[in-house]
């Protein structure tokens, strides 16, 4: 009887340690070492399919969050929308009072989408001090050589869908500054952005002639899109007009100025269209497509 009883027990105890094993395997812990304290991130799979973000200090929940998918970032690291599976997660002080700040992403769990950013300031307490819903968006490689408070680069979604869609967005650089009203803010960094040091490569005219032979667009607008978020828009309008053919292909799509028009109307839909349009102030006029 009592070997029968054993036989019984041995797998259920075996069974119970592979489950305790595997659970604890999906969980993923970081101690985060700031001016203020230490701090305990923990990122836990959940029986539901999806995850839970525990941020502790003093074993006080600061933050506890439930999601399809968390990471916390490391902006230095080549992929940064990854997220960070080491043992010392970089941090950096993004608005310069003196505390660490911690990056968290979401993902809704869509095959391509939907991709959100909130930074904490870990001070006493945890508070946050950006929230940004990317979309399709990603955070990006963080520069070393952009001088001052560090800088954010984050992809815009904004023509991600629009018409045949595009593959490549375009790269908007955040900085925190100063504001008169609000203790400050992320804005984008128009010198920084002006310059083009983080704009993805321009393709060729030959790319984008081949590409709207075929009937897409969506090489003209990566052409287009680093322009105008660098501030060239006039220029970007003027290759408009020099490499769009008259083929019947493109025709089904209207006129060169018919594509500008639709072009510069789904710039107003981005979330950081005023930076755009100021970029652009003196070369292109936004008040039609803004009505």
């Amino acid at each position: 009887m009592q070997t029968r009883t054993l036989s019984k027990l041995i797998p259920l105890v075996v069974a119970l340690c592979s489950t305790e094993a595997s659970f604890a395997a999906n969980v993923q812990t970081f101690e985060l070492q700031t001016p203020s304290g230490p701090y305990h991130a923990e990122i836990r799979e959940r029986t539901e399919g999806d995850e839970r973000f525990l941020l502790q200090k003093n074993k006080k929940n600061l933050l506890d969050q439930v999601d399809h998918n968390f990471a916390l970032i490391d902006p230095t690291a080549k992929e940064p929308n990854v997220g960070y599976t080491g043992s010392n997660l970089p941090l950096f002080d993004f608005d310069g009072d003196g505390t660490k700040d911690l990056i968290v992403r979401i993902w809704n769990g869509g095959a391509h989408c939907c991709y959100t950013y909130d930074i904490y300031s870990l001070g006493n307490r945890a508070s946050k001090i950006w929230h940004f819903s990317a979309g399709d968006g990603h955070m990006l490689t963080m520069p070393t050589n952009a001088g001052g408070l560090p800088i954010i680069l984050i992809e815009d979604s904004t023509f991600r869908y629009w018409g045949a869609g595009v593959e490549v967005m375009p790269v908007v650089v955040l900085r925190w500054q100063p504001d008169k009203i609000k203790v400050g803010a992320f804005k984008v960094d128009m010198d920084r952005q002006r310059s083009g040091k983080d704009k993805h490569p321009l393709p060729s005219e030959d790319e984008v002639k081949r590409s709207l032979k075929k009937g897409f667009t969506s090489v003209l607008c990566d052409y287009m899109l680093n322009q105008y978020y660098t501030g060239h828009g006039k220029d970007a309008n003027k290759f408009l007009e020099t490499v769009w053919p008259g083929n019947a292909d493109i025709q089904k799509m209207g006129t060169a100025a018919a594509f500008k028009h639709d072009f510069m109307k789904q710039l107003t839909s981005s979330p950081f269209f005023d930076s755009i349009e100021s970029l652009n102030h003196g070369q292109v006029d936004f008040q039609e497509v803004k009505k």
